[in-house]
């Protein structure tokens, strides 16, 4: 379980290592396609192309707003909501689970964009994102262009949203790859960093099944000044460091559900996991 909630301060105890995650080849086509208008926002430093890409070939790429054909586009339809969201080619599971959470709080994706709710005509977007590097926030400049299957099939090569003309979705993905360096940097990792980045809080606590048999969960607390040590001198921007505290709870049974209803009825942003492979033991 990944919970997310005000905790006492920790004293750096018992560091767990997280795994990132394998990467997967990311199908892609060669060709780059891109607006040609001097009015369009063309985003320098995160161009359409290999670079952005990270592991893969080139791709197509269009605007946002053009993938929905001649139908309306919006940034926010009538309703946020965490079946918004769809994963698209690439193993970022875990970023597409901290939109959907987040989506249960309308008004906080709704943060991610100080500029409001308009679409902007010349595709320039602020997606506005908590830089654990700086552990405080950086405003990330986007242009609306992302990564297709084709010019004619208009599919995102990426993340999608399932409400036609909405673009919200491609655009924080796309402002997450910005930050971390491409996409394919967002391979493989941890619903809570997500969390961490949407919203600025670092009071973030993972609940780990620590005895199989008696399916016991102890928690353990983010270190926040450890993460940020670990982005400067390491370059591990997307760094996690979680440890065992004094404090650090430990639950089962009835006592770990009464917690998670404590919390849920708090309004705390949660998430669930699995290990990898696991999945396929259910069919």
């Amino acid at each position: 379980f990944l919970i997310k909630f005000p905790t006492p301060s920790a004293n750096a105890l018992s560091p767990v290592n997280i795994p990132c995650g394998s990467l997967p080849e990311i199908d892609a086509v060669e060709d780059v396609t891109f607006s040609e208008s001097e009015e369009i926002f063309k985003d320098e430093a995160f161009p359409p192309g290999p670079a952005s890409i990270g592991d893969a070939k080139s791709a197509e790429w269009l605007r946002a707003v053009d993938l929905n054909g001649a139908g309306s586009d919006c940034l926010f339809d009538d309703d946020i909501v965490p079946t918004d969201v769809k994963q698209g080619a690439i193993g970022n599971c875990w970023l597409i689970a901290a939109m959907a959470g987040l989506a249960e709080f309308p008004d906080r994706v709704m943060d991610l964009f100080p500029d409001g709710s308009d679409l902007a005509e010349d595709g320039k977007y602020t997606v506005r994102l908590f830089n654990p590097m700086k552990q405080d926030f950086d405003d990330i400049e986007i242009d609306d262009h992302v990564p297709v299957k084709s010019v004619k099939d208009h599919t995102p090569l990426f993340a999608k949203p399932n409400k036609s003309g909405e673009i919200w979705v491609m655009l924080v993905e796309k402002a997450v790859a910005k930050m971390v360096g491409n996409y394919s940097s967002l391979i493989g990792g941890q619903t809570y960093w997500g969390y961490e980045v949407f919203t600025g809080c670092t009071d973030v606590m993972w609940l780990k099944k620590t005895d199989k048999k008696t399916h016991e969960f102890t928690g353990y607390i983010l270190n926040p000044k450890a993460q940020q040590a670990d982005a400067k001198n390491n370059g591990k921007m997307r760094s996690c460091p979680m440890y065992k505290t004094k404090d650090s709870p430990v639950l089962k049974g009835d006592d770990l559900w009464e917690q998670i209803v404590e919390w849920d009825e708090a309004k705390h942003l949660m998430g669930a996991s699995i290990s990898g492979g696991i999945e396929a033991s259910y069919g």
